[in-house]
């Protein structure tokens, strides 16, 4: 926060606000009570993280859970450090605000990441035994693999058949290799979360998987991580403005979605499995 001093033009102080905030995209309000002060003008917070789950027995719930809470504390983290960045101080610095909620949204992104990763190494080994939908899935991954092998004798292919089929449980080996699939790349793409939604036998709509939405916040994601936010097609190759709101709102919009991804899971233990079962295969155990 800034005070004017006696004698300091408000407006030309104002206009220097202005010009900063056409370059950051950040908005700023003047006002007047005893004295005259500039500070950040936000109307959203980040979301409160209020899930309970109900099997937090299970390795899988418990440590999804964590992932999504540090997501949270991570995304309130840096929301506070952005409004401390101009709020409260004597110089406020909107490029520092900016670079924060950037990389409060970046981090929400990774959370969301984490949480499935860890997800599929936790839960595909129970739920496709037990979810059609989870088994279903498998079983395309596997006539896929076999596609390929058939219609091209791809040699990484041949290769991990051979490994199943000389394996004392060759199921294992195959689902060992379907797993390592999910877990090959970034999950940070409105197509990648669809397909792990289908992986875990949940319906997009009860992910909030909104198509659009997420399409136009990953696009933003990856203008940070891959260009530094520049708009490489301008002539100035000035940053993109980013509206603190709007920052906020899709950090907010991908930590619901990971808190549904976490709570769908739990609920697939609460139906499926009235007492935790022993993990692992029925055949090799």
């Amino acid at each position: 926060m800034i005070f004017l001093e006696n004698g300091q033009d408000e407006q030309s102080l104002e206009q220097r606000f202005r010009i900063i905030n056409e370059l950051e995209g950040f908005q700023f309000i003047v006002t007047r009570s005893t004295r005259s002060r500039i500070k950040l003008f936000s109307k959203k917070m980040i979301r409160e993280f209020s899930i309970e789950v109900q099997r937090g027995d299970v390795s899988s719930v418990c440590l999804a859970y964590r992932i999504v809470n540090y997501s949270h504390e991570t995304a309130r983290a840096l929301f506070t450090a952005a409004e401390k960045s101009v709020c409260g101080v004597d110089d406020p610095d909107p490029c520092l605000c900016g670079d924060i909620l950037r990389s409060m949204l970046v981090m929400a992104a990774s959370g969301l990441d984490a949480t499935l990763k860890q997800i599929f190494r936790d839960s595909l080994n129970d739920l496709v035994d037990y979810d059609p939908s989870v088994k279903l899935q498998f079983e395309e991954f596997v006539g896929r693999q076999l596609k390929k092998l058939v219609s091209s004798g791809d040699s990484k292919t041949l290769k991990m058949f051979a490994s199943a089929f000389s394996d004392y449980c060759p199921r294992c080996e195959l689902f060992d290799a379907y797993r390592k699939e999910l877990l090959g790349g970034s999950l940070q793409s409105v197509d990648e979360l669809h397909r792990a939604s289908a992986a875990l036998g949940i319906q997009p709509c009860d992910a909030k998987l909104d198509k659009t939405r997420l399409k136009e916040i990953f696009h933003v994601r990856n203008q940070i991580i891959h260009d530094l936010d520049i708009d490489i097609a301008s002539a100035e190759g000035k940053r993109f403005a980013r509206d603190k709101d709007t920052m906020i709102s899709y950090t907010n919009t991908l930590l619901e979605v990971s808190e549904c991804f976490l709570k769908q899971i739990d609920n697939k233990f609460v139906e499926i499995f009235p007492e935790y079962p022993t993990s692992g295969c029925p055949v090799c155990g």
